[in-house]
């Protein structure tokens, strides 16, 4: 029975790797291990798995995270009401939706598409639930607001941005800079990545930012990059 409870146990862990890898956001082995609180050695031989039955899992050094390569559409994951009510909360939730009326009418049309499909007795409770949520508005201008997404475009495209950073005593200084990771706390916005002038990472802050040009000159992830504790709050501090 324990042979039996442990293949079933695989081929589940298989079925959520999958979904993790399915979803949108890219994985790597020590996050796909820490969402399944397993080791990584057990990742590694679950994706051989999915590997066997002939899906094509590839490894995107550029991203640091695992993907499927497919060459046909995949039907859409439908999403257990417990895990779309946690999904559509966050977002509902999140400081990004905050920051401009834009971004807040969009992600609120994004969570209408997505819930339209579900059957009533589904998506009425979890409208409800949002529509007794809210999150003040961040102390973000529009003006930064527009900053972080050309960050978040440069982000996704991998390419270089010209940052024009205010220094001490007002003095702008204009800088090429790789963006990494994008945090954010209680009170700020921080921009985690590397100058190539610099050796080490940088983390600047978003209210530092005067002005962001996106390049057309791409830039690679280092390995492990995401795994590495940024704590932007206490380096720039």
């Amino acid at each position: 029975m324990k042979a039996v409870n442990s293949v079933v146990s695989r081929h589940s862990r298989a079925l959520r790797i999958l979904s993790c890898l399915q979803a949108g956001p890219s994985f790597n082995a020590r996050e796909l291990a820490n969402r399944l609180k397993v080791s990584r050695r057990t990742i590694y031989r679950d994706l051989k798995l999915i590997r066997a039955a002939g899906i094509d899992v590839i490894f995107d050094e550029r991203q640091d995270a695992y993907r499927v390569k497919t060459h046909r559409e995949i039907a859409p994951l439908r999403l257990e009401p417990e895990d779309l009510t946690r999904l559509l909360i966050t977002s509902h939730l999140s400081a990004f939706s905050s920051m401009s009326a834009d971004f807040e009418a969009s992600v609120r049309e994004s969570m209408s598409r997505l819930l339209g499909p579900y059957p009533a007795e589904v998506r009425l409770p979890i409208q409800r639930i949002i529509n007794c949520c809210r999150v003040r508005p961040s102390k973000a201008s529009k003006e930064m607001s527009d900053l972080l997404q050309r960050i978040m475009v440069a982000v996704g495209r991998s390419v270089h941005i010209q940052v024009a950073l205010e220094r001490p005593a007002q003095r702008l200084e204009v800088i090429r800079f790789a963006p990494y990771l994008i945090e954010v706390s209680d009170s700020s916005w921080w921009v985690v990545g590397r100058n190539p002038r610099e050796r080490n990472r940088q983390v600047l802050r978003l209210e530092d930012i005067r002005d962001v040009e996106l390049t057309n000159i791409p830039y690679t992830i280092p390995k492990n990059c995401r795994n590495a504790a940024t704590a932007a709050a206490g380096a720039a501090g």
